[in-house]
Order: C-alpha cells, then structure tokens, then sequence
C-alpha cells in the first residue's frame, strides 16, 4: 500500500549519518526527504536478521525523484533511520506499480 508517511526524522547518530553516504551516496537531506514527501510505499517489518528492537522499511523519492530505500526504526515518537540504498529494481517496480493502481 502506497500512502503518506510524513514523520518526525530523528535521533541521527554519526554512524547513520555517514554509512548511507559512503556506501550508497545517499545522503540525510534525501532520507528525510522521502519520508516526508506525499507517497512513500511501506515494505513492512524486518524478519531477518532478527533484531532487538523492531526494523522497518519504505521506498519513497527524494525531491529530486531519486528513488530510495530506507531501513529505521521507532524511537520516542520519532523516525531513526538505520540505513539507506538506491532502491532496488523489484523495489522500483513494485513502487510504480502501486502508483498507477492509486492513480
């Protein structure tokens, strides 16, 4: 399901803010960004590898139109993201899909 997750992003430590950059290019801006953007498509709960707290995930656009993947967790009321990447093509094909269908 495709729907709006504005969010409060948060609680970003050194390790989020630099791991997405260096390993994916995708910086804090376009994570914030694609929470905050009207339509972001929610993947669900994080099975593997298990955790101690609850992972989530969404596949949304940046300003941009950079379609990307983010990892995060909940932590007092607000987004904390874990990690992010370019989304995959599963991922951006299931996403256009779903905007057509609500279109």
């Amino acid at each position: 399901m495709v729907t709006s997750m504005a969010a409060v992003v948060g609680a970003w430590d050194i390790g989020n803010l630099t791991k997405s950059v260096s390993k994916h290019s995708v910086v804090p801006q376009e994570v914030e960004e694609s929470f905050n953007n009207r339509l972001s498509m929610a993947l669900g709960v994080q099975i593997k590898p298990a955790h101690n707290e609850e992972r989530l995930g969404i596949v949304g656009q940046t300003d941009a139109g950079r379609m990307i993947m983010v990892a995060f967790t909940i932590r007092e009321g607000k987004v904390r993201p874990i990690s992010s990447r370019p989304a995959s093509s599963k991922e951006r094909k299931i996403y256009e899909s779903y905007r057509r269908e609500i279109s």
